[in-house]
C-alpha cells in the first residue's frame, strides 16, 4: 500500500511538472510571435495554431495515461498520438533545459557584474549602430526557433530510425581448432525485440523473414523478447513461428523476460521451437560435426553459474555461449568459450558520433557496448538489437541482425 502511494505521488509530481514545463514553454510560444513583428491578422493565427498544438499535446497525454500506453494494435492511436507524444516530451525537456541554463547563466553574470568589483564588462562603443531593435530581436527569435526545432527534428528523426529495416551485418569469425566442415557455417544472431507497443507481430514477422532469407544454419536469439507486458508474448511467438533451421533454434533469458515473467516467456518460446538454454549447454550436430551452444541466465534479475551451464561441454567442441548481458565477456574468456554472443545494450540506443566515435550513456556502464570485442583466443559480439526500451527512439544505432560465417583460426 505504501509503495503504490509512493508510486503515486512521484507520478503526480511528474505530471505536474510536465504540465508546469508545456504552460511555460506556451507563454513563450507566445512571446517569441510577437518578437517577431508579424502582422496582427498573421499573429492571430500563428496564436490559434500554437494553442491548438499544445491542447493537442496535453489530450495526447491525458489519453495515454488512460489507455496506459496501450494502443491495443490501433496504427492511428500508436502514431497518432503515442509517438507525437514522446517526441515532444523529450524535445520539449531538451528546450526548456537549454532556456534554464541560458536563463541561470545570464542572472549569474548580472548578480557578478552588480556584487563583484573586478568582474569583467563588455562595453559597447556608443558609435556602433544597431539594427531597429525590432529586427534585434527577431533575429534572436529566429535563432530561438532554431534551437527549438532542432530537438524536435533530431527526435523525430530518431523515431523513424528505430523502425528502419534492421540492418544485416555480415561478419567473420575465426574460431580455433574450427572443423574443415564447419567452416563457412552461418549462425544468424537477433536480440532484443522487446516485443510491445511499439514493436508489433508485424515487425517480428519482418525480422524472421531476413533472418531466414539467408537461409542460416543455426539461430540464435539473445534475450529480451518482450519489454514487460505478458500480452506481448503471443505477439512476439506469433511473429518468431517461422524460424527454423538445419542446426536448430536457440535462445537465452534477457532481464526484461524476468519483468515480463521468465516461466511464461520460456514456455510459450519453447512451444514454437525456440530452445531456450539457462545455465545450461546443448550439442547440435550440422554438416556431420558437432558444436556447443551454451546459454548462461540473465546477470542482473536471473541466477547465472557459468559453471553449470557448462559444465556438460565437451571442450574438444567449438563453444558459443549465449549471454543477453556482455559483461560475462571477461570471466567466459578465462574459461576459453570460443565465442560469446550477447545484445542487452543496443548498440547505446541514443548516441552522439564525434570524430568517428559513438557515445552514449551505455559507455559509462559497460566497455561492451557493440560490435566485435577480443581477449586472447575468445571473442564477444554485441549485437544492437531490434527493439527499444523507454522511448521508441535510436540515433546512431540502428536496429541490427547480425550474420556470422566461421572460419578457422590458426594462431
Amino acid at each position: 500500500m505504501q509503495r503504490s502511494l509512493f508510486h503515486l505521488v512521484i507520478f503526480a509530481l511528474f505530471v505536474m511538472s510536465m504540465l508546469g514545463m508545456q504552460w511555460s514553454l506556451y507563454k513563450r510560444s507566445l512571446t517569441f510571435m510577437a518578437e517577431l513583428g508579424m502582422n496582427s491578422q498573421l499573429e492571430r493565427r500563428m496564436i490559434g495554431v500554437t494553442r491548438f498544438f499544445f491542447l493537442y499535446l496535453v489530450s495526447a497525454g491525458l489519453i495515454s495515461v488512460i489507455l496506459g500506453f496501450d494502443s491495443s494494435g490501433s496504427a492511428i492511436i500508436k502514431y497518432m498520438i503515442f509517438y507525437p507524444l514522446i517526441i515532444w516530451l523529450i524535445s520539449s525537456f531538451v528546450t526548456f533545459l537549454f532556456i534554464m541554463i541560458k536563463e541561470i547563466t545570464v542572472s549569474i553574470i548580472a548578480v557578478s557584474r552588480k556584487y563583484i568589483p573586478y568582474f569583467p564588462k563588455i562595453k559597447v562603443r556608443r558609435e556602433i549602430n544597431f539594427a531597429d531593435r525590432r529586427k534585434f530581436l527577431q533575429s534572436g527569435s529566429l535563432v530561438s526557433l532554431g534551437i527549438a526545432a532542432a530537438p524536435v527534428t533530431t527526435f523525430g528523426y530518431g523515431a523513424i530510425a528505430a523502425k528502419l529495416t534492421p540492418e544485416l551485418n555480415e561478419v567473420n569469425i575465426d574460431i580455433h581448432g574450427l572443423p574443415d566442415a564447419l567452416q563457412g557455417l552461418k549462425i544468424a544472431q537477433v536480440s532484443d525485440l522487446h516485443t510491445n507497443q511499439f514493436i508489433g507481430e508485424s515487425e517480428v514477422e519482418r525480422v524472421t523473414g531476413l533472418v531466414m532469407r539467408e537461409n542460416p544454419d543455426i539461430i540464435i536469439i539473445t534475450g529480451d523478447f518482450v519489454s514487460n507486458s505478458q500480452k506481448y508474448i503471443p505477439i512476439c511467438t506469433s511473429g518468431l513461428r517461422g524460424l527454423s533451421a538445419p542446426g536448430g533454434v536457440f535462445g537465452c533469458l534477457g532481464n526484461h523476460d524476468y519483468y515480463t515473467g521468465a516461466a511464461e516467456v520460456r514456455n510459450q518460446m519453447e512451444s514454437i521451437g525456440v530452445n531456450i538454454l539457462v545455465n545450461s549447454s546443448a550439442v547440435v550436430e550440422v554438416k556431420g560435426e558437432k558444436i556447443t551452444i551454451a546459454g548462461i541466465d540473465d546477470l542482473w534479475v536471473g541466477k547465472p553459474d557459468l559453471d553449470s551451464t557448462l559444465r556438460d561441454a565437451d571442450k574438444e567442441l567449438p563453444l558459443i555461449l549465449m549471454s543477453h548481458n556482455p559483461d560475462i565477456f571477461p570471466l567466459s574468456a578465462k574459461y576459453d568459450v570460443d565465442l560469446t554472443l550477447s545484445g542487452h545494450t543496443h548498440g547505446g540506443q541514443v548516441g552522439l558520433k564525434f570524430l568517428g566515435n559513438n557515445y552514449s550513456f551505455v559507455h559509462l556502464v559497460t566497455p561492451f557496448v557493440s560490435g566485435e570485442f577480443k581477449i586472447g583466443s575468445s571473442k564477444l559480439y554485441v549485437n544492437r538489437g531490434i527493439g527499444t526500451v523507454g522511448p521508441p527512439i535510436r540515433l546512431n544505432s540502428t536496429p541490427e541482425i547480425t550474420l556470422f560465417s566461421l572460419g578457422r583460426d590458426n594462431d
